[in-house]
Parts: C-alpha cells; structure tokens; sequence
C-alpha cells in the first residue's frame, strides 16, 4: 500500500516542477516584447499546457523601427538557418547591415529573404510593412497569421503540420511596441503558490521514503 502512494506523491512533486519551470519561464520574460505566458492547467482530466494567445498592451515609443502588430499577427523571420513567425516588434540593425528582431532575428521579406537596410539613422518602416532608407522603397515586411503553432522558445514559433497560413494585410502601428502579456503580479503570487506546493510534496515524499525504509528495514530484521 505505500508504493502507490509514494508513486502519487512523486507524480504531484513532478507536476509541480514542471509548472514552477513554465512560471519562471514567463516571470523572465515579462518585459520581452511580443512575449505570450504560457499556461497550463487541468483539461479533459489531463494536465495540460498551452499559450495565451492574447496580445499584450501596446505601448507608444515614438521609434519608427517599433512595430505593433494587430492580435493574431506575426511577422516572419530567420535564426540559424530556420524560419519561425513571431510577434517581436522592436526591431534593429545588426553588424551586417540586416533588420532583425531586438533578439537578433533577421526579419524576411515577402521572398523569404533577409531584409537589408546598411544603415539604421534614415530607415523607417510604415504600416503596410513598406521599409524605406533615406525616402527609397528597399522591402516591405509582410505579416502573417497562421493557425495553430507551435512554441520553440522565448517569442519564436513554428506552425503546426496542416495549420493555414495566409497574408494579413491589417496595418501595423508604427511607433508603438507590445508588451508581454504576463501578469506579473499573479504569475509571482502563482509562483510562490506553486513553490510551497512543491515544498508539501517533497517533505511528504521524503516522509514516505524514511516510512518504506524502516519497514524493510523491520521486515529484514535489520539487514
């Protein structure tokens, strides 16, 4: 009787881990642009995890590379040679001379291909996606919204087998940058929540570890 028990103890501490990773995993990114928490939570009696797909709040910065992207848009881009979409809209030029995203992601164009800009003082970008050096027409940034994906880290997702992509044609706010949309001060009182969760597993897993223990040892008469 007290090996299931211990085997659903150890499963509840295992659970808890696993969301104290995800909790820290958003707390982290709370002030990464175009970031989405990650939630989780029982669904169909199973224990489940899934992104909260809401925008986060936009916020005016007045710089004309900060791109606010209507919900549900992506922009799409390239790290190490492999394309994912994301919401990330602060973007910069990197020692190249190639418009990326602020965690160094090269921004495609319509092509796929990387944007080069060469210089950053006279580039501006405007809501279609249209991206200018000094007045001339060089890309435009296409936006994207695909239908199920799949989280790869931090801001960067790749679409789901069978999910439509299409074009979004809805204009950008220039100027503006989305916030995460963590709750940061729910998710830290969820964390700290969690942590004595895991606290009560561990000190009953423990507990139960010493009980089995000293019954083998008793069983054995001690060897």
């Amino acid at each position: 009787m007290l090996v299931p028990g211990i085997d659903k103890v150890t499963k509840r501490l295992s659970q808890e881990f696993w969301r104290l990773d995800q909790l820290a995993n958003n707390q982290a990114n709370a002030d990464t642009p175009g970031f989405q928490a990650t939630l989780s939570g029982l669904r169909a009696g199973n224990l489940d995890q899934w992104r909260d797909g809401r925008a986060g709040t936009q916020t005016v910065t007045e710089r004309q590379l900060d791109l606010g992207l209507p919900e549900g848009s992506y922009l799409q881009v390239k790290s190490q040679g492999v394309t994912f979409f994301t919401r990330r809209g602060d973007l910069k030029m990197d020692n190249d001379g190639y418009l990326t995203t602020g965690s160094g992601e090269q921004v495609l164009d319509a092509s796929g291909s990387p944007i080069k800009i060469g210089k950053m003082e006279s580039t501006r970008v405007a809501e279609d996606g249209g991206v200018y050096v000094d007045g001339k027409s060089v890309a435009r940034i296409p936006r994207y919204t695909v239908s199920a994906m799949t989280e790869k880290g931090g801001v960067l997702f790749t679409p789901a087998p069978q999910a439509d992509i299409a074009e979004d044609i809805r204009p950008m706010t220039v100027g503006s940058l989305e916030r995460s949309n963590v709750e940061v001060a729910d998710s830290m009182a969820e964390l700290v929540a969690t942590m004595n969760r895991a606290r009560v597993f561990q000190n009953t897993a423990s507990l139960q570890d010493s009980t089995v223990e000293r019954a083998l040892r008793e069983m054995t008469g001690g060897r």
